[in-house]
């Protein structure tokens, strides 16, 4: 289980998941505003509205990760979790994408926006499961040729 390398890459994307959710996503103003998984808020403080959603999703693709390192032995279940894990987070951005143009509006002025490098944590966070589920097919394509042996 832990000397595999997929237990790697999914622990990895876990751990950047979790960071993830701590750390803001954008910053609007000169880091007047700033978007992170719980709120847009201002520097002082003051929350324009709530980006809560964020990270339950964050949470939940940091959860089906480190849950599929333990299913080592039901490798097809392990696939099929860490492709629906992808899809989550495929999700988590399109949701980020709605929040940053919600945003907009309800701030008076906006002189610059920037997207912060956290906010790509997701991204290789995919990256890293979509490797580990390559990493899954090998190992279960070794186990059948050997029971192909067997038989």
């Amino acid at each position: 289980m832990i000397q595999r390398v997929q237990t790697l890459y999914l622990v990895i994307a876990a751990i950047l998941l979790i960071v993830a959710s701590f750390l803001p996503f954008y910053s609007f103003n000169n880091a007047q505003v700033i978007m992170d998984g719980f709120s847009v808020h201002s520097a002082d403080g003051q929350q324009i509205f709530s980006t809560i959603s964020l990270n339950i999703i964050n949470w939940l693709s940091a959860a089906l990760a480190i849950i599929t390192v333990f299913l080592y032995k039901k490798r097809i279940l392990q696939m099929r979790i860490a492709t629906y894990t992808i899809i989550i987070l495929l999700g988590f951005y399109l949701l980020l994408i709605y929040y940053r143009f919600s945003a907009l509006p309800k701030i008076e002025t906006i002189t610059y926006s920037k997207l912060e490098i956290y906010s790509l944590f997701p991204v290789i966070s995919a990256i890293l499961l979509y490797m580990a589920a390559k990493a899954i097919k090998k190992d279960e394509e070794k186990i059948r040729s050997m029971d192909r042996f067997r038989d």
